[in-house]
């Protein structure tokens, strides 16, 4: 064998290395709070259930981006509601990021949908406030998501609403 082609084998050799080194770099910083929903999960997801939802405030800084609003099933007392999660999700990728989100006491929800709706429930645990830092997510678009459990329901919903990072 020459000596050419023994250093061309090392050098593809260090290549592959330092490539695979690179990759197992990027895999392990790979942003904690991405979630990839299998396709068999949302057969468990309630996706006919009729709801009623705002974002009323919506801020995206260089550091954050945080949103405000409100999230209900028609039929169902938002007292019932075990977790209301947001989340941002690409198309092309099917990650999601999950925002920090805090639900809110929003008697004036209640107030406004008792007068709207034709069965209404009791809607006072409905509001939330969610945030994520921009460091987290990779240049995409994105579309929000409300993901909602009670012991009846498992809802995800994809919201009327995209962000361009």
């Amino acid at each position: 064998m020459k000596t050419s082609d023994k250093i061309l084998k090392i050098i593809m050799a260090v290549v592959m290395v330092i490539a695979i080194a690179a990759i197992a770099h990027m895999y392990v910083n790979l942003p904690q709070n991405n979630y990839t929903f299998n396709s068999k999960d949302y057969k468990t997801f309630d996706l006919n259930e009729d709801n009623t939802f705002a974002f009323e405030e919506y801020d995206v800084t260089k550091t954050n981006i945080t949103c405000k609003g409100w999230f209900v099933l028609n039929d169902e007392p938002t007292y019932k509601c075990k977790k209301m999660q947001i989340y941002l999700g690409t198309a092309a990728s099917h990650l999601f990021y999950k925002l920090d989100t805090v639900r809110q006491n929003r008697p004036d929800v209640d107030v406004y949908l008792q007068k709207r709706l034709p069965t209404p429930q009791e809607y006072k645990e409905s509001g939330f406030t969610a945030s994520i830092s921009r460091k987290d997510l990779p240049h995409d678009t994105y579309n929000f998501y409300v993901y909602y459990e009670s012991n009846d329901h498992k809802v995800m919903r994809k919201m009327p609403y995209k962000i361009i990072i």
